[in-house]
């Protein structure tokens, strides 16, 4: 029986969004704030882990940097941990206590190469550690540690091969229990745009511009923040999009006690001041959801090192909840879904904007697309699906006896 541990992270914003929910946090244990987060279906939840073990593994997900989570279970286990360093050290006791046969690191900024060198240390020799990526990365080498890296896009699977890194493509999906837990909804936003605008090189630039003219053009509303590329580069979007590092919390918030009266930042983007109705706080897991069920129609566009091809979560997402999704036309599209069909696809903004304008005043085509994309995505997209396809990948690299990974220290591979 195969033994899989996935690591993840979660966005400091969603954490803040619990304490608030769950003022009481302090008196629950480890296993009642876990379920609570998991009843939010947040990111990849629990799906990998509840669909495997259906399949016969022993299977858990551990949420590293999520701080009231973390510490309930360390205590809970007599560990030890500092101030500074205590989400790897924690994730590092729950590894070394599970001994997984294969370990899927989400999140591989924070679980960077020196932290995957302390659980090579801890753990059993044959450890098969998969690794997944889907955004710009600028030294590929700090990945060659690695038995396997997953991605969503061809470009990305592209370059890890390029480099030398054994890679394989594997989509996002929808969990259909969502439905069950977001309820019936009616449609009252006509046209939504749910998500992050990172400024920084390799990110949101075109998204940033199609939102502007949309903004203009349509009736979308946005939810979600725009994270200038002049608060830190490309280092700072690589912490905020992966709601990194208890180092970054501290900073933004203060000791853990400041997370329950910590504000919003103030919003400082031109595009944010010239449309202040229009820009919503960000939401995440079951508000994400419930949201997009409430919209007649949702944007998407790509993060620009995404370049030709399609694959973000948004694309599943949408189109589980039922919405008419709009977006961007890229060559591996039809693979996913039907363009026009299924999925409401531009090349061009002013395309987009034509589309969208013609939809919202033609209800029945509208709800035919949206009814369309839902139905390919429940028969095609769900995380059972995916679960069963990364089944075959861990069943082949626990049979393979001699991988070829190569060790990194932080002065480079040796």
């Amino acid at each position: 029986m195969p033994r899989f541990q996935k690591i993840t992270t979660v966005y400091p914003e969603f954490e803040l969004a619990l304490r608030r929910q769950n003022p009481d946090y302090a008196r629950l244990s480890y296993q009642q704030i876990y379920e609570l987060l998991i009843a939010q279906s947040y990111g990849w939840s629990d799906f990998f882990a509840r669909n495997l073990r259906l399949r016969g593994y022993e299977a858990e997900e551990q949420f590293i940097n999520l701080e009231i989570l973390q510490k309930a279970w360390a205590n809970e286990h007599d560990v030890r941990f500092s101030r500074r360093n205590w989400v790897s050290e924690i994730a590092l006791a729950q590894i070394k206590k599970f001994q997984p046969d294969v370990l899927f690191l989400e999140d591989l900024y924070v679980s960077d190469a020196d932290f995957r060198a302390h659980v090579r240390a801890i753990s059993k020799p044959a450890l098969r550690m998969i690794g997944w990526r889907a955004a710009p990365t600028a030294d590929y080498t700090i990945l060659k540690d690695l038995d396997l890296v997953l991605t969503c896009a061809p470009v990305f699977t592209d370059a890890l091969q390029r480099h030398g890194i054994a890679t394989d493509l594997m989509s996002h999906g929808f969990d259909p229990p969502i439905l069950d837990r977001v309820g019936a909804v009616s449609r009252d936003h006509d046209f939504t745009f749910i998500g992050m605008i990172s400024l920084a090189n390799g990110f949101h630039q075109q998204r940033y511009t199609h939102v502007s003219r949309l903004l203009a053009e349509t009736k979308l509303e946005v939810w979600g923040d725009i994270v200038p590329a002049a608060t830190g580069g490309n280092r700072n979007v690589v912490n905020r999009l992966a709601g990194r590092a208890n180092q970054i919390l501290n900073r933004i918030t203060g000791p853990a006690d400041s997370y329950t009266t910590a504000k919003r930042p103030t919003r400082v983007d031109p595009l944010e001041q010239r449309y202040p109705d229009r820009f919503h706080q960000s939401v995440f897991g079951l508000e994400n959801f419930r949201l997009l069920g409430q919209s007649r129609m949702s944007f998407n566009c790509h993060i620009d090192a995404a370049e030709s091809s399609a694959g973000n979560v948004r694309l599943f997402e949408g189109t589980g909840m039922g919405t008419c999704l709009v977006t961007d036309w890229k060559t591996n599209l039809p693979t996913l879904f039907e363009p026009d069909k299924e999925v409401v696809t531009y090349r061009t903004i002013d395309e987009c904007i034509e589309k969208v304008n013609y939809l919202l005043d033609h209800e029945a085509e509208r709800a035919q697309i949206a009814a369309a994309g839902q139905r390919r995505t429940l028969r095609d997209h769900t995380y059972e699906q995916r679960a069963a396809q990364l089944d075959e990948i861990i069943r082949h690299l626990l049979n393979e006896p001699n991988l070829h990974r190569q060790a990194y220290s932080k002065s480079g591979p040796v």
